[in-house]
C-alpha cells in the first residue's frame, strides 16, 4: 500500500459472492490523495478490474468533498472457493499509480448455505413453476393455488420457496396444498427478500423440464395460462420467452384496468431498451429452462427484480414472444412487493419538482436518486450477462451489451446514450430515463465546478454521498 492514498468502502458483501459463470458486482467508496487531482480510479478484486464509471462524487463526511466514486467489477467463474483481496488504484498525472488494500472477499463457485430444496428422482415436468411466498394472504393463496391447479396444461410441478413466514403461514401453505404431490414446499429459516427467494425457487428446477414459469403468490391464473405461452414459444423455436398481457383487479377481484399497459409501452425486440425499462413481469411468462444456467445465481444491485434479469437473459440469447392476451389477474393489494402503479408510472413521477426547490436542485435529486441506482443496475446485469453469454449470444446482441456495459467508461456509450436522450421522450417505451442517466454522467462536471466555487453547497442534503446499497 502506498502511503498517502486515502481510500474507503462503503461495504462489502459479508456473505461470500456466488460467481458462478461469471458476476459483475457495484462497489462504491471514497479515494483521494491530498489535494491531487486523480486522473483514473480502479477497483480491483483478486486479479479482476474495474474502472470507476463516476467520480468526483460527493462526499461530504469524507476530508475531500468529491471523493466518492463507484465501479463495477466482473468477477469471471472460479472453480473452488478462494479469498481474494479488495484493492483500491489510481493513477496521478506524471507521479504514477497508488495503491491501497481496504478488504478481502470471499468468492465461491455457487451459493452456500441453506440447500434448496432435494432434487426429486421422478420424471421432470415440462413446465417448473417457481413460486416465491412470504406471509401469504390465505384467501388470495388458496384463489392462486386452484387456479394453477386448473390448468388445461397438465403436466407441471410446482416448487414453493418461501422466505421465513411465520410458523401460522406455513401451516396455512401446507394446508392449502394438501397432499398434491405436484406442489413442493421448501421453507427457509431466515428471510433473504424477493430476489434471492425466487432465485431459491428457480435452482429448486430439474434437469429435463422444458419450460420454467414464475408465480406470485396472490394471482389468479386463466386456465389456458400455460398451455398458450407454451404455443407461443413452439411457434418460433428462436423465441426463449413468451409473455402476456394481464387484468389488474383489486383484491374482490373489480377490474382496475383491463390491460397492464394503460399507462405505458409496451416493447420486447430491443435488448437495450429492456435493459433500461423492463417490460416483462414475471408472473406473465415462461421461459425455456435451459435458460437457468445462465441465470444462476442473479447478480445484486440496489433495484433488481427477477423479472427484469431473466427478460436480458432471455433477450441476449433470442427473440421474445408476446401474447396479448390477459392470462392472469394481477392482484392489488396493500402487500404488493411492486404494484402496477409503481411498475407504470416511470421516471417521470417519481421525483416531481417540488415548491422550494431549484431546478438545478431538482436535476441532481434525480440523477442522484433515480438513476444513480438505474445505472448500477444497468451497468451490473449487462456487464454479468456479457460474461455469461459471450459463447451463446447472437452478434447483434454482444454488441448491445457491449454499449450498456460501457456507460460512463466508454466514450461510445455515451454518445449512444445521449443520441437517445435527445430523440426520445418520457412516453418512449424507456420512459425517458436515458436523459436522467445522461445527467448522472454529466453530474461530476457540475459537481466539481460546484466544488470549486461555493464548497459549503455541496453539504446540502441535495448532493448526499453516493453509495451503492445492497440487496438483502
Amino acid at each position: 500500500m502506498a502511503d498517502g492514498l486515502k481510500a474507503h468502502i462503503d461495504v462489502l458483501p459479508a456473505e461470500p459472492v456466488a460467481v458462478g459463470g461469471g458476476v459483475a458486482i457495484a462497489v462504491s467508496g471514497s479515494v483521494f490523495l491530498g489535494r491531487t487531482r486523480l486522473r483514473d480510479v480502479e477497483v480491483l478484486i483478486g486479479t479482476a478490474v474495474g474502472r470507476a464509471c463516476l467520480t468526483r462524487l460527493p462526499r461530504p463526511e469524507a476530508a475531500q468533498l468529491c471523493s466518492g466514486f463507484v465501479a463495477i467489477v466482473p468477477l469471471t467463474a472460479v472453480t473452488h472457493a478462494q479469498d481474494v483481496p479488495v484493492v483500491v488504484r489510481a493513477r496521478v498525472r506524471g507521479r504514477g499509480r497508488f495503491e491501497a488494500q481496504v478488504g478481502t472477499l470471499r468468492l465461491v463457485p455457487s451459493p452456500e448455505g441453506e440447500a434448496a430444496a432435494p432434487r426429486d428422482a421422478t420424471r421432470p415436468p415440462e413446465v417448473a413453476i417457481c413460486m416465491a411466498t412470504f406471509d401469504p394472504d390465505p384467501e388470495l393463496f388458496a384463489i392462486q393455488i386452484a387456479s394453477i391447479r386448473a390448468q388445461t396444461l397438465a403436466d407441471w410441478r410446482c416448487w414453493i420457496s418461501d422466505d421465513g413466514s411465520s410458523p401460522e403461514s406455513v401451516t396455512m401453505i401446507r394446508r392449502t396444498i394438501g397432499h398434491d404431490e405436484r406442489f413442493i414446499l421448501t421453507p427457509a429459516s431466515e428471510r433473504r427478500g424477493v430476489l434471492r427467494n425466487f432465485e431459491r425457487a428457480l435452482s429448486c428446477v430439474p434437469d429435463g423440464a422444458r419450460y420454467v414459469a414464475y408465480a406470485d403468490q396472490d394471482d389468479r391464473w386463466e386456465p389456458h395460462k400455460l398451455e398458450a405461452l407454451r404455443a407461443a414459444l413452439d411457434a418460433d423455436p428462436g423465441a426463449q420467452l413468451a409473455y402476456c398481457d394481464c387484468r389488474v383487479v383489486d383484491r374482490a377481484g373489480t377490474v382496475l384496468a383491463p390491460s397492464f399497459w394503460t399507462r405505458r409501452c409496451n416493447q420486447h425486440r430491443h435488448l437495450t431498451t429492456l435493459a433500461l425499462a423492463n417490460t416483462v413481469t414475471g408472473a406473465a411468462c415462461l421461459f425455456r429452462a435451459d435458460l437457468a444456467g445462465a441465470l444462476l445465481p442473479f447478480p445484486r444491485s440496489d433495484e433488481s427484480h427477477h423479472d427484469a434479469w431473466t427478460a436480458l437473459i432471455a433477450a441476449a440469447h433470442g427473440r421474445l414472444a408476446y401474447v396479448p392476451e390477459p392470462l392472469f389477474d394481477y392482484v392489488q393489494h396493500s402487500a404488493n412487493a411492486i404494484g402496477h402503479d409503481a411498475s407504470g408510472s416511470g421516471a417521470g413521477t417519481l421525483l416531481a419538482t417540488e415548491p422550494g426547490i431549484a431546478l438545478r436542485e431538482h436535476v441532481l435529486l434525480r440523477a442522484r436518486y433515480l438513476a444513480l441506482p438505474l445505472l448500477v443496475r444497468v451497468l451490473v446485469q449487462a456487464q454479468t450477462a456479457q460474461l455469461r453469454t459471450r459463447h451463446t449470444s447472437p452478434v447483434r446482441r454482444r454488441a448491445a451489451l457491449w454499449l450498456l456495459s460501457g456507460l460512463g467508461t466508454r466514450a461510445a456509450s455515451t454518445w449512444w446514450l445521449a443520441a437517445r436522450a435527445l430523440t426520445r421522450g418520457r412516453s418512449a417505451p424507456a420512459l425517458g430515463l436515458e436523459r436522467d442517466l445522461l445527467v448522472l454522467l454529466l453530474w461530476r462536471r457540475v459537481i466539481g465546478r460546484l466544488a470549486a466555487r461555493t464548497p459549503e453547497a455541496l453539504r446540502a442534503p441535495v448532493y448526499a454521498a453516493a453509495r451503492v446499497p445492497r440487496d438483502g
